[in-house]
């Protein structure tokens, strides 16, 4: 076995024995590419590759696909047949949506993303110079669209996954090969309910509302951290005051209690003032919580924006 495959089965490459589209491209040449890219470190190429053998994105649209929250697969639309800016989410399902999340940071910049198609054609050229239905990322596209159409989806939802505005433009993906039991389980449309492996859901289903969105640019949000900052701030200056507070008054309480001569008189005086050094010791803990809390909430939160 070679170390490429020895690579692959060793689960450090990706896996593609299960990817349905793998028949006029040869799985083994995918996997060889993908372990190259692995072995020079090409980490944008390598990426572009997974996102688009699992999304059938265009090149254009690979380096700005997101996923979201709710791990959908957000892939602008790039289509030369319409004017208008859209996008189209969609789901993958198990193992896929791992591969895809690991591959998004590693995509390539929409001016980086010509320099990746030009390695990949000189390393097709190198390891499969041979082959009829190179690995290109059009062939790789239309590979997709291919095992779609043969698999037991809606044609609309054929044409929404693949970018297009109907099911009319599907025909470039029809291919002479007859297969039989083609599918692809693992992707659909996000507009349909969650179905996994059990079918899709009914057509005739009504889309639900779009997910609300959080613009972190807005006036509105950049009003809200600065008052959320300034509520931590402020209750963050008032426990440390505290905290300073009753810390001075329990030293000098014990300063006080040394200087009283009797074990009765010692008692007598910690039983009168213990309203006090109790509540002295609830602000020194409540000091602790606002800390961690401001810490947790504010720095940690805002760190994350940058991640």
């Amino acid at each position: 076995m070679s170390s490429n495959d020895q690579k692959t089965a060793n689960g450090d490459g990706i896996n593609w024995d299960q990817h349905a589209w793998l028949t006029l491209i040869r799985e083994h040449d995918i996997k060889n590419i993908l372990a190259h890219l692995e072995d020079n470190d090409d980490k944008q190429a390598h990426a572009a590759v997974t996102m688009c053998m699992l999304t059938g994105a265009r090149l254009s649209e690979i380096p700005e696909i997101t996923v979201t929250d709710c791990d959908e697969i957000v892939i602008p639309t790039h289509d030369d047949q319409s004017e208008d800016a859209s996008t189209r989410r969609i789901r993958l399902i198990g193992e896929p949506l791992r591969q895809a999340k690991e591959a998004l940071p590693n995509l390539p910049s929409p001016s980086d993303i010509q320099g990746v198609e030009k390695r990949l054609g000189e390393l097709t050229e190198v390891l499969v110079a041979r082959r009829k239905f190179k690995p290109t990322f059009a062939a790789m596209r239309h590979h997709v669209g291919s095992e779609l159409l043969e698999s037991r989806l809606d044609k609309d939802d054929i044409a929404y996954i693949m970018g297009h505005q109907s099911a009319d433009g599907l025909e470039e993906y029809e291919q002479s090969q007859s297969k039989s039991n083609a599918k692809v389980p693992y992707i659909e449309p996000a507009h349909k309910e969650p179905t996994g492996n059990k079918g899709w859901a009914n057509k005739k289903d009504s889309a639900p509302p779009p997910r609300p969105t959080f613009n972190q640019q807005s006036d509105e949000y950049q009003s809200f951290i600065e008052s959320a900052h300034g509520f931590g701030f402020g209750a963050y200056l008032l426990c440390f005051g505290m905290a300073i507070a009753v810390t001075s008054f329990l030293f000098y309480f014990f300063i006080f209690l040394s200087v009283i001569d009797g074990l009765f008189w010692k008692i007598a005086a910690i039983a009168a003032l213990s309203p006090l050094w109790v509540t002295a010791l609830g602000y020194i803990a409540w000091f602790l919580w606002i800390s961690i809390e401001f810490l947790v909430v504010f720095v940690y939160k805002e760190i994350r924006l940058f991640i």
